[in-house]
């Protein structure tokens, strides 16, 4: 639910506040979703998701103000009953807690050929993972811990000509953690992230396209990798990776077309084409530890990786028929260690794929039927637990959803969409690639949404 109010002269100030909240539950599920150890048992769990917000605007007549202050509060929670495990001590219930402030201006000036809109503001953000056991002790797998962070962004946009854009923008993270009371270390963490980034955009014709970008990002390690002391071999806690974590370099590259054509097919109808091509050079990439041992860290840096891949879309829309295709293939390098367990980055990167969309609108009864089949393709990585290698491999697969949507005119559903969805059609036992082995992805799911703007 949410609600706007404006006021003042020319309506210049307004606030809106908003309350979301998702709860679900499922019962007889694997406690482990991660590490394929379906030997722990099983749980019923409750999940819980709030997020509450207000936000204030001020856009009075200056093309050099229009702010944005907003304060905000998110809360995950994931409740565990019915627990049938082989231990007591991994019953736990786990949480996020979230503060934030977010404050923004936007500005802009326009000439007669040039146009310029900068964004700038500040962010600041607190948050709590908490985790609630049934026995004492550290829950090694779910450590707590405390985050704050300040963050100062600027973006620039700049317009030549409705025909070239340049795009410019700058960040800086000032993070600090902090562990809960029962994690096995007591240091802290200070860091500063910085991230800048360059982009370009030339419309050479109507129809033709040009864009690429060059950015440079550091991302500052997350309470996760920095105090995680899981066990990797039988009897062996591994100790919590901070103060021995660099931060994650990326310095990444893109490029690509677009072209977009009308009156193909008939009148009114449109095609669109676009292909991407992108290379991220990383520089200390946070992973796993899979070597670590008693004593040793559960999280390392690969000094130096590669990923790089492409993208293709294509879309088809025309007053009855619709339609989109979208490919991605993506490969990667462990260029430190090329003989690692998964020397391509198998264990990190996902299987290629492609996703057809065919559709058909009924304007004379408001319908709209549209049919979506994703393929995956098969792939491997390896992994390694409690000691010992394994190789994991998911096959091919492809799946089907399907939907109707009706969008009444009159009666008390007028201007309402009413929409019935069918996932995995065929009920099809699947996996992705990075998913665990104990883990299957959803079967059939049948949703029913009604959708009203007020």
């Amino acid at each position: 639910v949410k609600g706007t109010y404006s006021f003042g002269d020319d309506l210049a100030h307004s606030v809106e506040a908003g309350y979301i909240r998702y709860r679900g539950t499922a019962d007889d599920q694997l406690l482990d979703v991660i590490d394929n150890a379906a030997f722990f048992g099983t749980v019923d769990r409750e999940v819980v998701d709030e997020t509450l917000y207000a936000t204030y605007n001020y856009n009075p007549a200056s093309d050099l103000i229009d702010l944005d202050v907003q304060l905000s509060f998110g809360s995950s929670a994931n409740y565990v009953t019915d627990f049938r495990s082989m231990a007591a001590t991994f019953n736990s219930d786990y949480k996020y807690e979230g503060y934030g402030l977010k404050v923004v201006n936007r500005s802009e000036w326009v000439g007669e050929t040039t146009e310029n809109y900068l964004t700038y503001g500040l962010e600041l953000y607190k948050q709590d993972r908490i985790t609630l056991r049934d026995t004492a002790g550290n829950a090694q797998f779910q450590p707590e811990g405390k985050t704050e962070t300040v963050s100062l962004f600027a973006q620039n946009e700049w317009v030549k000509n409705d025909r070239f854009t340049v795009l410019t923008g700058a960040r800086l993270d000032f993070q600090k953690t902090k562990p809960g009371p029962l994690v096995p270390t007591t240091l802290e963490t200070d860091e500063v992230g910085k991230a800048f980034t360059v982009a370009l955009h030339h419309q050479t014709t109507e129809n033709l396209a040009f864009f690429g970008s060059a950015s440079y990002t550091e991302r500052l390690p997350v309470v996760d990798e920095l105090y995680d002391s899981r066990q990797a071999f039988p009897g062996a806690a591994n100790l919590p990776a901070v103060g021995t974590l660099e931060n994650e370099i990326s310095r990444n590259i893109e490029i690509g077309m677009s072209y977009t054509q009308s009156d193909v097919l008939g009148e009114g109808d449109e095609i669109t084409m676009k292909a991407t091509a992108f290379r991220n050079d990383l520089k200390d990439l946070i992973a796993s530890n899979s070597a670590a041992g008693a004593g040793n860290p559960n999280r390392a840096n690969i000094e130096s990786a590669l990923i790089y891949g492409v993208e293709l879309e294509a879309a088809y829309e025309s007053e009855l028929s619709f339609g989109s295709l979208s490919m991605t293939v993506m490969n990667g390098e462990n260029r430190s260690n090329p003989s690692a367990l998964n020397p391509n980055l198998e264990n990190r990167i996902p299987s290629d794929n492609l996703r057809l969309t065919l559709g058909r609108r009924l304007p004379a009864r408001n319908i709209e039927l549209g049919w979506t089949g994703t393929f995956y393709k098969g792939k491997s990585r390896a992994f390694s637990s409690m000691g010992s290698t394994n190789v994991l491999s998911a096959p091919s697969t492809m799946i089907h959803d399907v939907y109707a949507a009706w969008t009444p005119e009159e009666g008390a559903l007028a201007g309402a969409e009413l929409r019935l969805g069918v996932t995995n059609v065929f009920d099809k036992e699947y996996r992705t690639h990075l998913q665990s082995g104990a883990i299957r992805r959803a079967g059939r799911s049948v949703n029913l949404t009604l959708t009203k703007t007020f």
